[in-house]
Order: structure tokens, then sequence, then C-alpha cells
């Protein structure tokens, strides 16, 4: 059986990263593939860009069966943040065609208002990768300084959760 080890230079090697923010490496102390990191090792470490990025907010949306924290990370450049409230509003206005009173304004809404991307991982407890995967993710989309990151962030609202099932996780990986 062989390993895989990988590193955030392995994911996107052309980026420049902002230092104040721990790459999943030096959070966790080993590399991402080394080997599994538990639930609450992916929920510290995504707490951790939370706190120290105006980029992350990390939401909570509930419990598991066995008592665990279900939440999200909603990553998006700053001024989206501001209006979040307000790009809420427009998607749902969006999604209902009775609230647009003409194709002019479904237009106008759909220019000025960011798409969203949902990132579901580990939604099975055997998906080893996807927790990984995600905290590579919210860190290249957290750390990462370069124009296409920018753009993704100014463009899009994106919603990374990282562990959908923390008890089936945490069952596949103690097994």
């Amino acid at each position: 059986r062989s390993r895989i080890t990988l590193k955030i230079s392995d994911f996107y090697s052309g980026g420049r990263f902002d230092p104040r923010i721990p790459t999943p490496e030096a959070f966790l102390g080993h590399a991402i593939g080394d080997r599994l990191t538990p639930s609450a090792g992916i929920e510290r470490y995504m707490t951790a860009l939370a706190e120290k990025s105006n980029r992350v907010r990390l939401r909570p949306y509930g419990t598991s069966v066995e008592g665990r924290r279900l939440y999200c990370l909603i990553i998006t450049a700053p001024e989206n943040h501001r209006r979040i409230e307000t790009i809420r509003a427009s998607v749902r206005r969006l999604a209902d065609p009775r609230k647009i009173r003409n194709d002019a304004e479904a237009e106008a809404l759909a220019r000025t208002t960011p798409a969203i991307t949902y990132l579901a991982h580990n939604v099975h407890g055997g998906e080893h990768s996807t927790g990984e995967s995600a905290m590579v993710t919210a860190y290249l989309l957290t750390a990462g300084g370069d124009r296409t990151v920018r753009r993704i962030l100014d463009e899009t609202v994106v919603i990374v959760d990282p562990v959908q099932n923390p008890d089936g996780r945490g069952r596949s990986i103690n097994y």
C-alpha cells in the first residue's frame, strides 16, 4: 500500500499565499495524506481560518446524532460579507420568478449577485479524502492572493461544509 503525501504547492503551484494564514500542515503538524484528520481537528483548523481572515465566517447549523457540531465556512471577499443579507435576498428573489417584475430586473439581479458555490464534503463516513480536501480548498481561498483567487472571491460566495457526517468519519477513522 502506497501513501501519498501532498503539499499545498502540489495543488496550486502558481499562487501567492498570506503568511499569516496557517497551512493545514503547519496547523495540524502533519501533511495532508500522512494520516487522517479527525473531525475535531478539521473543525479546529476551520475555526482558526475564520479567526485569522476577514474572508471567512464559520456558521454552525446543527449537531450530529452523536452531538458533534455541524458547521460550514462562508468564504468570499470582505465586501460580499458586508452585503451577505442583500446577496441572500437577491438569490431568494431569483429562485422564485413570481418575485421578479420583468426580465430586465432579473438580468440586473443576476449581474450584480455573486454566484453561490456549495461544497459538501464527507457525506459518508468512509469518504476520507473529502475532509482533507476541504481543508486544502479552504486554505487556498483564505490565503490565496493571486488574481484567480481574488476573482473567485469577488464573483462567488463559496460555502464549504467540511464534514457533513462527523459521526461516520469518526467511526471509519477509528476502524
